[in-house]
């Protein structure tokens, strides 16, 4: 549908074009897309540090294509960044935004679960699981975006991120098992360790409990960030933990 669905607009046409923007809502969407982009090439980073210690080339190479799917989201934001003319406020935002992206290395990027350098490829698997699980609640709520192009872009996005965690989800699981039946090298307690480092690292990348209402009065996104954050704090109780355990 081509109508605004929440917040302060609902109701009205979604906007196709960056000038019908106010100077508010072009300085939100700018700083989403570059949060986004950030992620996207932060983890790249960071997988590519640990990629060669992996013992299993199935699952080697199913990072590097969620490496290559990262890389893709990435540049699906940039052209949504400069196919549109965002000058209105005074300065090229795409280009501004684009050149700090493309020189931000693992340490200076937006959120600090993409400033952390993979130990091992545990931390490749867990990072899937986890922190990509994030990724798909940011996109699902932002399918309602009221600016029109960002919203379109947000559906491939989601079908790719459905890969990604089940590329962290399903090796867990192999690893579980394979420690009960006293063949594997990934323990109980190491997985443990590596959901402890990565969950609250997931919930900040929501930003402050109490905010969200701007985002959702643009109509940016359906949900205020307490209750995107519970949420995805019960999925990863239900969807993650609980099913590790039943393994």
């Amino acid at each position: 549908h081509d109508e605004i669905v929440c917040g302060k607009l609902k109701g009205r046409k979604r906007f196709t074009k960056a000038a019908e923007l106010d100077d508010e809502m072009i300085a939100a969407s700018a700083k989403i897309i570059k949060a986004q982009c950030s992620t996207e090439l932060g983890s790249i980073q960071q997988h590519r540090g640990s990629l060669q210690k992996s013992q299993d080339p199935k699952l080697q190479f199913d990072i590097l294509r969620v490496m290559a799917e990262e890389f893709r989201h990435a540049y699906q934001m940039l052209y949504v960044l400069a196919n549109d003319d965002w000058s209105r406020v005074g300065k090229d935002i795409a280009s501004e935004t684009m050149d700090h992206l493309l020189s931000m290395e693992t340490g200076g990027h937006v959120l600090d679960a993409f400033n952390l350098y993979f130990d091992s490829f545990i931390d490749n698997i867990s990072f899937c699981s986890i922190i990509d699980r994030v990724g798909k609640y940011q996109l699902e709520m932002q399918t309602v975006f009221s600016y029109a192009p960002m919203a379109r872009s947000r559906y491939p996005m989601l079908y790719e991120e459905a890969f990604h965690m089940s590329a962290g989800v399903n090796p867990q699981r192999q690893w579980v098992r394979e420690w009960l039946a006293d063949t594997g090298n990934v323990s109980i307690e190491t997985l443990q360790k590596h959901i402890n480092k990565w969950v609250p690292r997931g919930l900040e990348m929501f930003g402050d409990e109490r905010g969200g209402k701007t985002v959702v009065e643009f109509g940016f996104k359906d949900k205020v960030n307490g209750v995107a954050m519970k949420e995805y704090h019960e999925e990863i109780k239900r969807e993650l933990v609980d099913s590790l355990n039943w393994e």
